[in-house]
């Protein structure tokens, strides 16, 4: 329908791999998964919501998720596997 979000599903062999992320994205997504909003991210970092917002949907694509616990299970798994 027009004016409606679509869901962009990740293709089923695809990499999943936080080291694909810049150091901007990385940053992002690292609050991400201390629970910090798009707007608190912001002000930590001296950005725009708005500009908070392309970074996230560029981690999304990146770890294959849609979610904000999406990005934070990816993260919370290559720390683990890293250590």
């Amino acid at each position: 329908t027009l004016g409606k979000r679509v869901q962009r599903r990740p293709d089923i062999g695809v990499v999943i791999d936080p080291a694909a992320l810049t150091a901007r994205e990385r940053d992002i997504a690292d609050r991400v998964v201390q629970g910090y909003t798009n707007r608190e991210i912001a002000a930590e970092l001296y950005i725009s919501p708005k500009t908070v917002e392309k970074h996230l949907a560029r981690v999304f694509t990146k770890l294959g998720t849609s979610s904000r616990s999406g990005v934070a299970a990816a993260m919370n798994r290559d720390r683990a596997t890293s250590e």
